[in-house]
């Protein structure tokens, strides 16, 4: 499988490869957006599973359903597109008259093609770094208000 073409598909890109010998194409995300994904299901699921067990007397019943359909929902929607990832593995070169992207001025497309093309561990770690900065300087922010003002 060969990458034919990216297309916008939402929030994100989607490329469309194509096998070189009986051409036969499959589509689907990126590595970056699948590991970012898989970071923010992770994150978000955390979140979920910490407010349940932060609970006077524990999750409950209730609880317990929200915390695993969480985990397990997240899980099932990036576990198709990693297993389209093993099914069809990239194992071709970009066709030489494969049509450039266009220019986007948008800059959220901008960043968002920017994070994709990172792959699978770099985009997570890309975000997790963001996320770490923004925190610091709120942190330092806090810190001049309370300590030194």
């Amino acid at each position: 499988m060969a990458p034919a073409a990216r297309e916008w598909k939402g929030m994100g890109t989607e490329i469309r490869y194509e096998c070189p010998d009986c051409g036969h194409a499959v589509s689907f995300m990126p590595d970056g957006a699948i590991g970012a994904g898989v970071l923010m299901w992770m994150l978000a699921s955390s979140i979920v599973t910490a407010f349940f067990f932060f609970d006077k007397f524990g999750p409950g019943t209730l609880g317990w359903a929200v915390i695993i359909l969480f985990w397990l929902g997240g899980g099932a929607a990036y576990a198709l597109d990693l297993r389209k990832r093993i099914r069809y593995p990239v194992s071709g070169e970009i066709k030489a008259d494969m049509p450039s992207e266009p220019r986007d001025s948008n800059p959220l497309r901008k960043a968002i093609g920017w994070i994709e093309r990172l792959g699978f561990l770099g985009a997570p770690l890309v975000l997790l770094a963001g996320m770490v900065a923004i925190l610091a300087i709120a942190a330092a922010v806090g810190f001049i208000k309370d300590v030194l003002l």
